[in-house]
């Protein structure tokens, strides 16, 4: 097919735009993260643990044209980091980096880490950024010679003692926290897991709480608040951080007991779907989240949609107002 003819889609899905995995050795896959980039879209597949081969996953962009290319620096790996570098503009995906010419360079040290995200750096944001495994390596990178530096094992900084799943990072208000999701079937008679939520100021790591924690985002500048989401027995929960209120915590319903287990709550996101509108996933309900905040406090949060209808009435309550 010609690259200027129009791509044959089925109810909007283009099938020539779709990747895959070899058949053998078997292994899950899907889209780590994609960011647009250097004129293209720009994204990483992954499998399910760096021990499996998984041929045909990498890095990959699609142009104008909706011309599929595989890149020739694209490895195998479980990655679901991005970050735009706004002072050398540069965008740090899975373990590679491109600049704004789309010229790709892979930091090789990281090929085998399951990288799940990729945050700011606390004291030199011009040169270095940090790196999160899910397997709890904390790493800091040198923006411009790309060398690895390790800085922290947080199974041990944070006490996690059976199967690590940590799943995001982020860098705001002076302080980097990181999620571990980890909750597995012997966790639920007691409700306790190796999950958490955790912050470090550059001199101490912070354990916040020890449950299950999937994401953080923050409104890309538009506001102050950063955003963690996570869930207990009770309830999901919303942990929101502002500089004059240090952190305060909300439950929200719970809309389904299929995303409990770390394995089916891999990559719940918060993300900008609209202009000035943010899009949350909570334990299988997505909201409408404001990006700003009034009175040092989240306001006008909303449910949108939901698998089943139980739970779309209700409010988001204070930390104490849900039932068990």
């Amino acid at each position: 097919m010609s690259p200027v003819e129009p791509a044959f889609s089925l109810s909007g899905v283009v099938p020539r735009l779709a990747v895959k995995a070899a058949h053998v050795p078997r292994s899950e896959t899907g889209i780590g993260a994609l960011v647009p980039w250097a004129d293209r879209l720009w994204f990483v597949t992954y499998v399910a643990h760096k021990a499996a081969t998984g041929g045909g996953t990498g890095l990959f962009s699609v142009d104008d044209a909706m011309v599929l290319t595989k890149h020739p620096e694209s490895v195998v790996g479980t990655y679901a980091n991005r970050l735009v570098h706004r002072e050398t503009s540069q965008l740090f995906i899975g373990p590679h980096v491109i600049d704004v010419d789309g010229n790709v360079r892979t930091i090789g040290d990281l090929v085998d880490v399951r990288l799940t995200g990729t945050a700011r750096h606390l004291t030199d944001p011009a040169n270095k950024v940090y790196m999160l495994g899910m397997e709890g390596e904390f790493l800091e990178v040198d923006v411009h010679t790309l060398v690895v530096t390790p800085l922290f094992d947080l199974l041990s900084e944070l006490g996690v003692e059976g199967y690590p799943h940590f799943k995001d990072i982020c860098t705001a208000n002076g302080r980097v926290v990181v999620v571990n999701n980890s909750y597995f079937h012997d966790d639920f008679p007691t409700g306790q897991s190796d999950g958490r939520l955790a912050e470090w100021d550059g001199s101490t790591w912070r354990i916040l709480v020890r449950t299950q924690f999937n994401t953080l985002a923050t409104a890309n500048g538009m506001g102050k608040a950063l955003y963690a989401v996570g869930q207990d027995r009770a309830s999901a929960l919303l942990w929101v951080h502002l500089p004059t209120t240090g952190w305060r915590r909300y439950r929200l319903p719970r809309a389904t007991h299929t995303q409990d287990h770390a394995f089916t709550t891999e990559w719940p996101r918060i993300r900008e779907v609209e202009s000035e509108r943010l899009l949350m996933d909570a334990s299988g309900m997505f909201y409408e989240l404001p990006p700003m905040t009034y009175d040092d406090a989240v306001w006008g949060i909303r449910p949108i949609a939901v698998g089943q209808a139980a739970g779309v009435g209700r409010s988001m309550v204070g930390e104490h107002g849900a039932g068990g």
